[in-house]
């Protein structure tokens, strides 16, 4: 990539990953103690009340995730006044819809909360909580039209700075809560104060990349320019939170809260590893469409590159949890969480295919199609509605998470079939990520098959389960690796010094 070189795409993809695996992070060390002091019908209550920050959002027109496309373009172009019209349409369009949607959830919190299988002694609590989460909902959409700002202008260090902010607050919050027994209210409260606060830090980040004030703020053209790139992004955006939350708030209403919060746990793990792989496609937005506009003739090689990376490093990452599944959760829950353990074994299926097709969508956005994006989301959110009503109605809890991870690949097969019809050099490579992903889950399927059938998990202690997780992922790590330098597919990271090292040890 020209203007862009592998390594500078790795350093920028490795910053916007941090800026979620800091939070994923800091969410496995304070569940076991949210779970603990809350109980779990209460932490049951905050992952339907999380969940419905989710939903709520499914009603966005998608212009916040657009932004950084529009403003990338603009850039390329050297159009600064088209950025500034950008951003002011954006912020201006986006409270527009949330001052109605935040009305409305305030005045359905408590029919919502009545509708949900919650105890009787937590349904003003609920109340509360669903209320707080539509204006959580308000506030990240005007903080997340600021983001795209700065992955459009490809300021990856500010946008990390933005997202700690929210983090830390939030995390105090949390450790507040369970010190002084605050519960799910004041849990929600903190994290509305979290993303109030990095909205503020958001506008003082931003103000120096736009342009001086000259010419219109907002323009009827910027709004449909981002309606156009927003409207396929949160049509992806629908299916991902409809296959992350909708699953939840069906098992809360049919089985009950504390199903919710088995379920809830294993895919929060999932969705968050997606999510840290999505964050790491991002920055083939900006930098794809920067190709597009100045040597459209080498973004074929820019996009494989990049995405034959991006394969290998998805794949690994989702066998390697797949398989460690079992020993992982007893090591971070202790014993009573099988049904955590299960689920998340086959929400990996689904969510890996999905991670996988992410730098395509950023390569349709690349070249102005992102329709195509948006006919994978249609055929995973049809998909996802159907089959999780259907299973849960009649098969119950074993069928949790099947529907979901089939209406992921679907989705996400879906788009490499429209997508080799549209772009020219995509036939042929479309479908090349299949030998890589077939490496990495045949030894996981293997190691996991193991842990069901011959490890005794439930007298093992937990700091046993994490050694035998720490244990099988170093052992399938040295496989994948090998297999990948057979397959002529090995990471960037791995240096050329390497290469002979696990030659010699028979692993390549």
């Amino acid at each position: 990539m020209p203007d862009a070189p592998a390594r500078r795409l790795g350093g920028e993809a490795a910053l916007v990953v941090a800026s979620r695996l800091v939070p994923a992070l800091a969410l496995v060390v304070l569940t076991p103690l949210l779970v603990d002091s809350l109980g779990k019908p209460a932490y049951g209550v905050w992952v339907i009340a999380s969940a419905a920050t989710g939903l709520v959002g499914l009603v966005d027109v998608g212009i916040a995730p657009a932004v950084s496309r529009v403003v990338a373009a603009c850039a390329a172009r050297g159009d600064a006044a088209g950025i500034r019209t950008a951003v002011g349409t954006a912020a201006l369009a986006s409270l527009a819809l949330d001052v109605p949607l935040l009305a409305a959830g305030w005045l359905l919190a408590p029919p919502a909360a009545s509708a949900l299988a919650v105890p009787d002694a937590l349904r003003d609590a609920t109340t509360q909580a669903l209320r707080l989460a539509c204006l959580a909902f308000a506030v990240t959409t005007l903080a997340a039209a600021l983001e795209g700002v700065l992955i459009g202008r490809r300021r990856f260090r500010a946008l990390l700075a933005m997202r700690l902010v929210a983090l830390g607050t939030f995390v105090a919050g949390a450790v507040v809560t369970v010190r002084f027994g605050g519960g799910v209210v004041a849990l929600a409260a903190w994290q509305v104060g979290g993303m109030a606060l990095s909205l503020l830090v958001g506008i003082a980040l931003c103000r120096r990349l736009l342009a001086p004030r000259r010419g219109p703020l907002v323009r009827r053209e910027s709004l449909r320019e981002l309606l156009r790139f927003g409207l396929p992004q949160q049509a992806s955006r629908i299916a991902y939170a409809s296959a992350m939350h909708y699953e939840r708030i069906m098992i809360g209403v049919l089985i009950g809260a504390a199903a919710a919060a088995d379920y809830g746990v294993a895919s929060a793990v999932v969705a968050a590893l997606c999510s840290l792989l999505a964050q790491g496609a991002i920055v083939l937005v900006p930098a794809l469409t920067r190709v597009s506009v100045h040597d459209p003739a080498a973004l074929p090689a820019a996009w494989r590159r990049a995405s034959a990376g991006f394969d290998a490093v998805a794949a690994g990452a989702f066998a390697l949890l797949a398989a460690t599944a079992a020993p992982l959760v007893v090591a971070w829950l202790g014993h009573g969480f099988g049904a955590t353990a299960r689920a998340i074994q086959l929400l990996a299926v689904g969510y890996a295919l999905w991670a996988i097709v992410q730098p395509g969508f950023a390569l349709a956005q690349s070249l102005g199609r992102p329709a195509l994006e948006a006919r994978a989301a249609a055929v995973a959110i049809v998909a996802d509605l159907a089959g999780v009503t259907v299973l849960l109605a009649l098969v119950g809890a074993p069928a949790v998470g099947v529907g979901t991870s089939l209406a992921l690949a679907l989705g996400a097969l879906a788009f490499w079939r429209v997508a080799s019809g549209r772009i020219a050099f995509l036939p042929g490579r479309a479908l090349a990520w299949a030998p890589t992903v077939a490496w990495a889950a045949l030894p996981a399927a293997l190691v996991a098959l193991a842990n069901g059938a011959l490890v005794p998990l439930d007298r093992l202690g937990r700091p046993a389960a994490f050694a035998l997780a720490c244990a099988e992922a170093a052992l399938l790590g040295l496989v994948y690796l090998g297999g990948l330098t057979r397959l002529g597919v090995v990471p960037r990271g791995l240096s050329r010094r390497a290469r002979p090292r696990l030659a010699r040890t028979g692993a390549a």
